[in-house]
């Protein structure tokens, strides 16, 4: 009899046990975890810019036609017709050919790369050095030189037309003689093929004339610097050739020390190349490597934000920043007030971001970085910001709970108070409270709301909840 009721017992209680199991316990806790959409980085970055412009460049070449250039042997005469192609193409330049001894200022052609014809006569345009004829001897030509009163002559003829405000002007003079105004070859009395030169009595005074003269027109076009080369005999070194050195090779040194250049060296007769060593072929190369390229800087009053205007409704206008880098790539972020404002044009439209030196660099957009202060080349600037911040109401469960439900977010549980007491039937829906104007956010599920803004999460924050899903 005991051992029935024990039996019994058991059995009964099994029973209720097992009851009680499908009803409330049939499946376990549950949790689970997700992460709000984080915010989305956005940048632009890009570099001033600059324009690269040719120096203007005109050279007047004056070249030895009296009597005594037949003394030059041809393949010096052709060497120095050959230093026209050795001018730097990266000059606008013209180049000026004309005889020495003559009292026409007509007789003269151009070899030219620039788009600026303006003051050339188009029948005086050539294509190549051979076309001047230089050394070119006519009938009238004696050998009474007078080679810085023509090179002053024919620079105050055309001052102003063939020869341009504003550029580097260079003459070239060519002679295995003097200039005669100025000095005498010693040779002519006695005083042997290599001895000092001897000046005029009056030759002092007009060559201090001439010098005047010259740097007069050098003002008068405010050219970047007036340069005397000079390709003569600087000594007597053989028949019919006359050492220049109180004439030709002086001035090419005074007009050289006036100008502030620096490129010959230390040269005891700069821009002075003596035809007795043939040393032609560098006539220009010093100058080919100081004049340089005119670099004028951009400046800039208006910056595009690209990812604004494809991420208008989701971008955060709040946070964004711009950041000045340098060509040394040190960084300053320019203050929004002081250094730069928003600028909203409404719809898309064409702005010309650059001011100087002339309006340009047209961008369409809508939203812009305006400077307070003109961005000067040379610089980059980074404009960056977030998406704007989404906060949430909802939290979606993948089963329908038994409250209470706990909700965590990054961690920190939500008091239950802050939370509805029931949730909806499993549907899709947007669970983002704000902002409205953004894309909703959509989630499937069972919906539990928070009801206490104070405890709404957003973007990239951690919700995880923890909860008994009800029994079937």
């Amino acid at each position: 009899m005991k051992t029935y009721w024990s039996a019994f017992l058991s059995l009964l209680f099994f029973t209720m046990l097992t009851g009680c199991g499908n009803e409330q316990f049939g499946t376990g806790g549950k949790s689970s975890e997700s992460v709000a959409n984080p915010l989305t980085s956005f940048s632009y970055q890009a570099c001033t810019s600059y324009t690269l412009i040719k120096p203007k460049v005109d050279v007047l070449y004056v070249v030895d036609n009296s009597g005594s250039s037949g003394y030059i042997p041809s393949e010096l005469k052709s060497s120095i017709a050959s230093t026209v192609n050795s001018l730097s193409k990266e000059f606008d330049f013209r180049v000026v050919g004309t005889s020495l001894v003559s009292t026409s200022l007509t007789d003269y052609n151009v070899i030219t790369n620039s788009t600026d014809l303006v003051g050339i006569n188009p029948a005086k345009i050539i294509s190549s050095p051979g076309q001047f004829g230089f050394f070119t001897q006519g009938s009238s030509q004696g050998g009474y030189e007078q080679g810085l009163t023509r090179v002053y002559n024919y620079l105050n003829q055309y001052k102003g037309t063939l020869f341009r405000q504003n550029s580097h002007l260079i003459v070239v003079l060519v002679s295995n003689g003097l200039d005669a105004d100025i000095e005498y070859p010693a040779v002519q009395y006695g005083q042997g093929i290599n001895s000092p030169i001897l000046m005029k009595s009056d030759g002092a005074a007009k060559f201090a004339v001439l010098q005047n003269n010259l740097l007069s027109i050098k003002n008068y076009l405010q050219s970047s610097q007036l340069r005397f080369i000079s390709a003569t005999a600087h000594t007597s070194c053989q028949s019919g050739w006359w050492a220049s050195q109180n004439s030709y090779v002086a001035m090419s040194r005074k007009l050289y020390e006036l100008s502030g250049s620096s490129d010959q060296g230390g040269d005891p007769a700069p821009d002075a190349y003596d035809l007795c060593a043939s040393g032609v072929n560098q006539l220009f190369s010093s100058l080919n490597s100081a004049i340089q390229q005119v670099t004028i800087p951009h400046q800039y009053k208006y910056w595009p934000i690209t990812f604004a205007d494809n991420n208008s409704s989701t971008v955060s206008f709040d946070d964004i920043k711009v950041t000045k880098i340098s060509p040394s790539n040190s960084k300053v972020e320019l203050v929004k007030g002081v250094d730069w404002n928003l600028k909203d044009f409404g719809s898309i439209t064409s702005v010309n971001t650059r001011v100087l030196p002339s309006a340009g660099e047209s961008v369409s957009g809508r939203y812009f970085v305006e400077f307070v202060n003109n961005l000067v080349y040379p610089n980059c600037v980074l404009v960056t910001s977030v998406s704007q911040t989404e906060t949430f109401n909802w939290v979606v469960l993948p089963q329908n709970p038994v409250f209470p439900v706990k909700v965590f977010v990054n961690g920190v549980e939500i008091p239950q108070s802050a939370l509805g007491t029931s949730v909806s039937g499993f549907k899709t829906d947007n669970i983002k409270f704000s902002p409205a104007s953004t894309p909703p956010v959509m989630k499937s599920g069972f919906f539990l709301e928070i009801t206490n803004s104070a405890y709404f999460y957003k973007s990239g924050d951690g919700v995880s909840t923890q909860y008994t899903p009800a029994g079937i």
